[in-house]
């Protein structure tokens, strides 16, 4: 069977050494890529150059022709919306880098995204592809495989239980592939498993490697030398998933600058517990978290004015900002925040778990909290489309329609029986493994963690041809 992978940074040198040992079973490995420097990469470990889509090397086509879309291609990306149901505007709006580009630019990027995956894609009779879904060129690879009715999965953790990963399907985490019936280990791993969570509390992995306030680090000089010296070779021209120097150099500035300031100033307080309350808690951002799985309110600010317009008055709602977000947003934002009516903002070092059992009810955009609210018993509603809805109050909520009383009946049914089953089927359906880059996560690429996940896609694999 033909397979692709998509690059993403350094996470393709985690998704070679797993098409390596794919490879050993006989599966054929090609790439798609959206950045030069990736597709280079590749070319040094011995891929062979008909195996890897640069996309970088087609905007050539554009020299000199013509500079917006024609009929044709703007009907070409109108048909990949009805097939696969995401609109191309939403593509870009989702895209941290592309969404600033004029649109002109932006649709012509995805018009050859388009052109030239889809050409790739059915030349080489590819019938799975792996993927991340942060960057538009694996959003419209993700169009493109519905609608050539091709499987694109999204491995990713599962994030409760720890050290697993699945199979998503698309670019949301709805929904992944189901692998088999949940058996009685199942159930007992999911026992186990929930004890031990209600008892230690205990916080994903990826949690702790994210969790850093900014400050000035000596390696940001070797890698801005490093982005200087890509630009001046031409290595990022047409390259969606590169971030500029000058955005890098601001950021790296802005982010430090703003850290410091609240370290100053402070605009959190403790939580005063004088009334109940509405936890909702803030995504780190920009992140696939919030912009992809929650497009629709990517807007925090706009969301929780939403949600503040449909709060009783008996309640004050508790805005939690993410402790692995110091530093990437103003005070001007917090003072926004804390400006709205019967809105407290919290200390993000406050133990989340202790909040969420004093909550009414707990309030996410895509989030972890929401999750881990539902184990506790404790009402909880995810704005975007979630895996662990089963076990949520709502999920997929219209704001408008939020009714605490009401919900909080509905939950009066809750029942250990109904965690265990679903976190059973959580471990009937996914994979011991971390699925990571290795300058995130250093282990992710050893022996043993690439075993692990390899089994993992040889199973998904398998399905494809049983």
């Amino acid at each position: 069977m033909n397979i692709a992978f998509i690059c993403n940074h350094f996470k393709t040198m985690f998704f070679y050494e797993v098409a390596l040992q794919l490879e050993k079973s006989g599966y054929k490995v090609f790439w798609l890529s959206p950045s030069k420097r990736w597709a280079n990469w590749l070319y040094s470990k011995g891929v062979p150059r008909n195996r890897i889509l640069d996309i970088t090397e087609y905007w050539k086509e554009r020299n000199g022709g013509n500079k917006s879309l024609t009929t044709n291609e703007l009907q070409s990306l109108f048909s990949l919306e009805e097939y696969s149901g995401i609109r191309i505007n939403d593509v870009i709006l989702m895209d941290r880098l592309l969404s600033k580009k004029h649109i002109e630019y932006a649709l012509l990027y995805l018009s050859t995204c388009n052109k030239h995956i889809t050409n790739f894609i059915s030349t080489n009779n590819i019938k799975v592809v792996f993927s991340e879904a942060t960057w538009a060129f694996e959003l419209i690879t993700i169009m493109i495989c519905k609608k050539l009715k091709l499987n694109c999965y999204c491995p990713h953790t599962i994030r409760i239980p720890d050290g697993r990963f699945a199979f998503f399907e698309g670019h949301n985490q709805a929904k992944f592939e189901q692998i088999r019936k949940v058996t009685e280990e199942d159930i007992k791993l999911a026992e186990a498993y929930y004890d031990m969570f209600l008892t230690k509390k205990p916080k994903p992995k990826y949690w702790y490697i994210n969790n850093k306030i900014p400050k000035f680090r000596l390696d940001w000089i070797n890698k801005m030398i490093s982005h200087i010296i890509m630009k001046v070779k031409g290595i990022n021209h047409f390259d969606e998933t590169y971030f500029g120097t000058r955005y890098l150099i601001q950021k790296r500035i802005q982010e430090v600058c703003n850290a410091k300031l609240i370290s100053i100033l402070n605009p959190f307080e403790k939580p005063p517990r004088e009334r109940p309350y509405v936890l909702f808690t803030l995504h780190k951002q920009p992140e696939a978290s919030i912009d992809v799985l929650g497009s629709m309110y990517s807007n925090q600010l706009e969301t929780i004015k939403k949600i503040i317009r449909r709060l009783p008055v008996t309640h004050e709602l508790y805005v939690k900002e993410h402790s692995n977000s110091i530093g990437d947003r103003s005070l001007n934002f917090y003072n926004n925040i804390k400006s709205l009516p019967n809105v407290k903002l919290i200390d993000p070092y406050v133990d989340s778990h202790e909040l969420i059992k004093g909550a009414d009810l707990v309030i996410t955009i895509s989030g972890t909290i929401a999750y881990e609210a539902a184990l506790y018993g404790v009402p909880a509603i995810t704005l975007a489309d979630m895996f662990f809805k089963p076990i949520l109050a709502n999920n997929n909520v219209d704001l408008s329609s939020i009714n605490i009383q009401e919900i909080r009946e509905n939950l009066k049914s809750f029942r250990r029986e109904k965690i265990i089953e679903f976190l059973a089927y959580m471990y009937a359906n996914s994979f011991e493994g971390e699925v990571s880059d290795p300058k995130t996560s250093p282990s992710c690429v050893s022996n043993e963690n690439i075993a692990k996940v390899t089994r993992g896609f040889h199973k998904v694999l398998s399905n494809q041809l049983s």
